[in-house]
């Protein structure tokens, strides 16, 4: 191997473009080039070069590519090897080939996609593609260059490589509610004149953070529902929308904090939020529902809406018809109108679904009245004859007016009886009667009386007053009727002022049985007496220091001193007031206005008036007897009317002592009277206000109800047979918890209620809210004998029984003691909820005669309830990016016991995140919110175990707890940390698919999906895929194509992590590949000489060759050799070059080629082999002359031949072959007799025939020699030569010519033979006779 040179060559030049001249690098001519056969070998499969040897020039016999031909790899090398001979050359040619720039940066794909989450802190990196640009240095990448926008820069860095690689830095913080998408353009820059360019679209998809709570489109939603709709009846739809997607955008609608019968009725689907009624609904027992409705996203942000739903009434229940009373038998001779039955219809539903009305069948003598509150009474309406119907069986139906009518029946069965048949009778249809206020109670009104034509008991009236209401109060209580004479007493003393006139309506019924009835109403007109004094308003007549009112002494007449001004509380004529001047110092000095009250002077005030001037002003109303009040005035009379002035001036003496008049004393007893009167009246008035006020607490109740108030609760059990008075008292009680069978302290009566009542009368119910009126009786220890204002035994001997209102008795009464003890422990929660007041209701009754009275036990709240939550524990799901000052609603407690004994407060446990926020509704009731004060995160504290107390206001004060569970859920805030920034590894080329490579291992802070991490390969090329396989979930990377060393040594590969919020993680993974023995020694022909010609001196090259092997280190270390006992040797030389040359002779003639093997072996483990057989064929020398088969030899010819004709032939055989084995026949020059061989015999020169030129005469010639020289086609050509002697046969062309005998004219000579001669051995005469047999038949000779 002689010296290397290098040229270069610029790609992409056309085809025929000269490389360079290597003449001169050779030191040859082009002479000596071609002479010595230069020939140009190229070390790759295709040929990019050739040589002319001629003129030495390199050409370029294709275009190049340089990128198709080395890739990036640089620089870019051809290797070739001129190849000379005579002697043997081997020059090395590197042709370099140069970059242009011919291609633009390309990026794998026309678009990136990422996936950035908005909630992604700015100055996070991304790292984005690299461009390929083919071409090398300068005309590689140089710089990348990014769209303009306002989120993202480019950050622009170099590798150790010395590549440049780009990476996207978010600068402002993303929306994705305001952009969802961005759209980039990243351009790539080579440094190429000109300069090229590639662009890829970058599509930034925002993701979404779940950073927007729900909002429903309303806050409240009103609906109204029918009641007992079906089930599955949509009720409403609540819609709440999210500006999150996906699953922060997906709403799941719940209750919030509602109570179980809402949980049984209506059933909320959590997706679209339609409300659907899953029970049934009853207006009947509750007409509105209020709930709460909670909106929660994917990622646990919530909303809140309220839901009010009011229930429709329908006509679901049939009226009831309840019996209160029945008649029967009924007397015959029973007038019109005459109660058969009284009966009250119900029906619950409400508006025209609760009208009722009520019908009998036609054709009866009954007619059906109504009274009040849905009472009917059946009354006779025509004669009854019990001869003709003994008996009825009456048919009540009653119809509601609702849609559609629902209708209940009833059958009443009356008898008739032949009795009293005539109903009482009033004198007048109607009554007016007057009263004179602040009557005398009891006092006789006036008489009604009734007439009944009967006789005997059946004539006996017995008269009675219906309910009605007077005011706010029952009738009962103002007035009560003598149920024997008919007489109407005034139960109280009547006030013009409160009451002017009222109606009562009196029933006369007589003694019969079913007794008759008759009703006439009763006007009471109230009239007005003049029971009210005048009142002094000015100047105050209060006992306290007297004012003064000054004059001065220059005061004409007319001058107005003062006015005094005075109020009549009566009406008409009696609050007509009038003034008059009863007494004064100087009588003529002043005058007192009689309509309007002004003091005026009557004449001049003088010097000589008094000092001190007193006015004694009465003021008189116009009724009768008048009324009147007094007031007293005192003027002083002064020249000035300054303070200082006032003070210094000072009484005279001789008015100090000045006498009184006689007359005056007497008018200071009137005044003194007349004072004391007027402190009378204001103490009576204060207590008649005082009874009013206590009344007003009191109310009214309804007699379906099961804790009835006031004076009224005895109208429903008075005994229609007497008359009877009832006294209501009322007491307040407070028991404790285990209070059983204790005393009451008692109450004293505030006021007394005298009733006759007809029995069965309904009351509409009233309720009260004042609880100011009923005064507390603690401390003192009182019976109720003092109420009832009985005796000892007398509560025993009229039987007195407590009556309660209740179905249950709480009460019974010691009629011994008169004691009012507990039957029962009452637990005022179950008794009356959270209704305020609690009261109980009973009545005292009382016979001989029969009296009832009313009895009302408040029942007093003690803290006996502690605050209750529904539950032990509730939990909440709080978002980690939930900002500070949300609130979250709480559940509030439950606490039985009102006003202070309730919940007062709320307090929580100590933390550092969470606040308590206290607010009351305008119920007054609690509520309470957590509130967030320190942002959370989930990392550092995923749990939070609070306790919510509630706190009432007792004594002692109770507490109820609830354990408040806070999951604080994860927001993607984490992205994924791998465990190393960069994985090194060492992987075996060759490795079987699967075989693992290496687990890449991220973790993320994060929790649930947010944790859940995908790993992929980012921005790697196509071959990496192919290669290798990543295991998305677990990391691991393993071998998916075929490895190869020889390929490529090592791979960089990027991995990604992504989690499930979108944020991503990067690692780098190195893998350097190990070389394993997998390829076998190639075996490169340069060049073989074939045929080798068969004189080769030794050490003539027979074949040059390399031997690669493409595994490295010992792999690729080889050793060649062929086969022994071959006339060739191996001879190494540089670079792994081997010569193939001649080592001992060779001999074509005795083997004409050689089947050469060599054996190239790499030391590898195991060591691989491979062979190639060289086919030499070995060229023939002339070394062999041509042999004749026989040196010399004979032919025979006969005489008298044909011209032309064969003698025979002479062959001889070269061992040469081809040219040098092609033999070529000749003559030598010679004579015969007297002329040239070749004038007597020709030879082939081709086939060695010999051919007779002429005829031969045997009697001229009788045989010659000729020498046929055979010479080959070699160079020097080779010859042999060899003797033909030619004998000429003789033949019988001449008679014999006797001479003896003589054969002539003459007579014939004879010869004998004998007949049976047989010679023993040859004789001349029996080879003349063969001789002649011979030529007879003519053979041909050769030799």
């Amino acid at each position: 191997m002689c010296e290397s040179f290098r040229y270069s060559v610029v790609e992409e030049k056309k085809s025929g473009s000269l490389v360079a001249n290597v003449l001169k690098d050779l030191r040859v001519d082009a002479k000596e080039l071609s002479a010595r056969r230069a020939r140009l070998v190229s070390k790759s499969s295709k040929q990019y070069f050739q040589l002319d040897p001629h003129s030495g020039d390199l050409i370029l016999k294709d275009k190049i590519d340089r990128e198709s031909l080395c890739g990036q790899n640089d620089p870019c090398l051809l290797f070739s090897e001129i190849l000379l001979e005579n002697p043997w050359q081997l020059h090395r040619i590197e042709v370099q080939i140069e970059d242009v720039n011919d291609n633009s940066p390309t990026f794998s794909t026309n678009q990136i996609l990422f996936q950035i989450s908005e909630h992604i802190p700015t100055n996070t990196r991304f790292p984005l593609e690299t461009a390929q640009d083919s071409d090398q240095g300068e005309n590689a990448i140089q710089s990348y260059t990014l769209s303009p926008n306002e989120h993202f820069r480019l950050d622009v860095q170099r590798q150790t490589d010395g590549t440049n690689y780009a990476e996207l830095v978010l600068e402002k913080p993303l929306d994705r509610e305001v952009n969802p998408e961005i759209s980039l353009i990243l351009s790539a820059v080579d440094g190429g004149t000109p300069k090229r360019t590639g662009t890829v679209q970058i599509i930034i998809d925002v993701l979404d953070a779940n950073d927007n709570v729900p909002q429903f489109d309303q806050s409240v939603y009103k609906v109204t529902l029918m009641e007992n709709s079906p089930l599955d009846t949509p009720v409403t739809r609540v819609e709440a929308s999210d500006k999150d997607i996906g699953a922060n955008g997906l709403i799941t609608y719940t209750f919030s904090q509602v109570p179980e019968k809402v949980l049984r009725l209506f059933k909320l689907n959590k997706h679209n939020g339609e409300l659907i009624l899953k029970g049934t609904l009853d207006y009947e027992e509750i007409s509105k529902y209020e709930m709460h409705i909670k909106a929660t996203d994917g990622g646990g942000l919530s909303a809140y809406c309220k839901v009010i739903v009011e229930i429709e009434d329908a006509n679901d229940n049939a009226p009831e018809i309840t019996i209160t009373s029945i008649t029967s038998p009924l007397p015959e001779d029973s007038p019109p109108d005459t109660v058969v039955a009284l009966f009250s219809v119900t029906d619950v539903d409400s508006g025209d679904s609760g009208r009722i009305a009520c019908t009998t069948e036609v054709n009866l003598p009954f007619v059906l009245k109504p009274t009040e509150n849905n009472y009917y009474r059946l009354v006779t309406q025509q004669p009854l004859d019990r001869e003709q119907a003994s008996e009825y069986n009456i048919t009540i139906t009653a119809t509601d007016r609702g849609s559609p009518r629902l209708t209940s029946t009833r059958i009443l069965h009356v008898e008739v009886s032949d009795v009293n048949d005539n109903p009482p009778v009033f004198e007048k249809p109607f009554y007016q009667m007057q009263l004179r206020e602040n009557n005398i109670p009891g006092l006789l009104i006036n008489s009604v009386h009734a007439v009944d034509l009967d006789i005997a008991q059946n004539a006996k009236v017995t008269y009675s007053l219906l309910p009605g209401k007077v005011n706010d109060g029952p009738t009962s209580s103002y007035i009560s009727i003598n149920s024997e004479t008919g007489n109407l007493y005034a139960i109280r003393s009547l006030d013009y002022e409160e009451v002017k006139d009222f109606q009562v309506t009196v029933r006369a019924v007589d003694s019969g049985s079913p007794p008759l009835s008759s009703e006439v109403p009763i006007r009471v007109q109230v009239v007005d007496e003049n029971d009210n004094a005048p009142f002094i308003l000015y100047p105050l007549q209060n006992g306290t220091s007297p004012s003064h009112d000054l004059v001065p002494r220059g005061a004409e007449t007319g001058y107005l001193v003062t006015k005094v001004v005075a109020v009549d509380r009566d009406s008409a004529q009696n609050s007509w007031l009038s003034y008059q001047l009863l007494k004064a110092t100087e009588p003529g000095l002043f005058t007192v206005g009689t309509q309007n009250g002004e003091v005026t002077t009557l004449r001049p005030v003088s010097n000589r008036d008094s000092f001190k001037q007193n006015l004694i002003v009465v003021v008189r109303d116009n009724g009768h007897p008048p009324q009147s009040t007094s007031a007293t005035l005192r003027i002083l009379l002064v020249d000035g009317f300054s303070d200082p002035y006032l003070k210094s001036v000072a009484l005279p003496k001789e008015e100090t002592v000045e006498e009184e008049d006689p007359s005056l004393t007497m008018y200071l007893i009137i005044c003194l009277a007349a004072i004391s009167s007027i402190f009378l009246i204001s103490v009576v008035a204060f207590v008649v206000i005082k009874l009013q006020k206590r009344e007003k607490f009191i109310g009214t109740y309804n007699s379906g109800a099961n804790f009835p108030v006031g004076p009224d609760s005895q109208e429903n059990s008075v005994d229609s047979g007497a008359g009877s008075l009832s006294q209501a008292y009322n007491y307040e009680v407070c028991l404790a918890g285990g209070s059983l069978n204790s005393e009451f302290r008692f109450l004293r009566p505030l006021f007394p209620v005298f009733s006759v009542e007809p029995p069965n009368t309904q009351v509409n119910p009233r309720s009260s809210n004042d609880s100011e009126g009923v005064h507390s009786h603690a401390g003192e220890s009182q019976h109720i004998l003092q109420d009832l204002k009985l005796g000892t035994g007398e509560l025993s001997a009229r039987r007195a029984q407590l009556v309660s209102k209740s179905a249950k008795q709480y009460f019974h009464l010691d009629t011994h003691s008169g004691d009012l003890l507990i039957s029962e422990k009452i637990d005022r929660e179950a008794l009356c909820g959270q209704t305020d007041p609690c009261l109980l209701l009973s009545q005292i009754v009382l016979e001989n005669p029969l009296e009832l009275y009313s009895i009302v036990v408040k029942i007093e709240d003690v803290n006996d309830n502690v605050p209750k939550f529904s539950t032990k524990e509730f939990d909440l799901e709080i978002p980690e990016n939930v900002s500070p000052n949300t609130h979250f609603p709480l559940e509030s407690a439950q606490d039985e016991d009102l006003g202070r004994n309730s919940i007062q407060n709320y307090t929580i446990s100590p933390n550092e995140h969470f606040r308590l926020d206290v607010k009351s509704d305008e119920d007054g009731n609690k509520h309470v919110d957590l509130v967030l004060e320190k942002p959370l995160d989930r990392e550092k504290d995923s749990h939070f175990g609070l306790t919510l107390t509630a706190v009432d206001g007792g004594e002692p004060q109770r507490t109820g707890t609830v354990q408040i569970n806070i999951d604080v859920l994860d927001i993607n805030d984490n992205s994924p940390q791998f465990t190393h920034s960069e994985y090194k590894v060492r992987l075996k080329e060759n490795s079987p698919q699967g075989t693992l490579v290496s687990k890449v291992e991220a973790t993320d802070l994060d929790f649930g999906s947010n944790a859940q991490i995908i790993y992929s390969f980012h921005r790697m090329p196509k071959k990496i895929h192919n290669l290798f396989q990543l295991n998305e979930i677990t990391g691991e990377i393993t071998v998916l194509g075929q490895v190869d060393f020889e390929k490529e040594t090592r791979y960089d590969m990027k991995i990604r992590a992504t989690d499930g919020g979108g944020l991503s993680g990067h690692c780098k993974v190195l893998v350097e590949i190990e070389d394993v023995n997998d390829n076998v020694p190639e075996v490169s022909i340069i060049s073989i000489t074939s045929p080798l010609a068969e004189d080769s001196p030794l050490e003539k090259l027979v074949a040059l060759f390399t031997v690669t092997d493409r595994d490295s280190g010992d792999n690729g270390r080889t050793m060649c050799s062929v086969e022994v006992n071959l006339p060739f040797m191996l001879k190494s030389t540089m670079n792994n070059y081997y010569q193939l040359v001649v080592q001992s002779s060779l001999d074509r003639e005795k083997v004409p080629e050689y089947n050469i093997t060599i054996t190239a072996v790499d030391q590898g483990s195991p060591r691989l082999t491979s062979t190639r057989i060289i086919n030499v064929q070995i060229s023939d020398v002339n070394d062999n002359p041509p042999v004749f088969e026989k040196s010399s030899c004979e032919m025979q010819i006969r005489e008298n031949n044909i011209p032309g004709l064969l003698i025979g032939s002479v062959h001889a055989a070269d061992l040469d072959t081809e040219k040098n084995a092609k033999v070529t026949y000749s003559l030598l020059p010679g004579k015969v007799t007297d002329g040239l061989v070749a004038s007597y015999i020709s030879v082939n020169s081709e086939s060695g025939n010999l051919y007779a030129l002429r005829s031969l005469d045997y009697e001229q010639i009788k045989d010659f020699k000729v020498t046929v020289r055979a010479t080959d086609g070699g160079s020097p050509p080779l010859s042999s030569e060899v003797t033909v002697r030619v004998v000429i046969l003789d033949e019988n062309d001449n008679a014999p010519f006797f001479l003896y005998p003589l054969q002539n004219s003459t007579s014939p000579a004879m010869s004998w033979f004998p007949s049976r001669w047989r010679p023993a051995t040859w004789s001349p005469r029996w080879w003349l006779w063969m001789e002649i047999l011979a030529r007879t038949r003519g053979f041909p000779m050769s030799c």
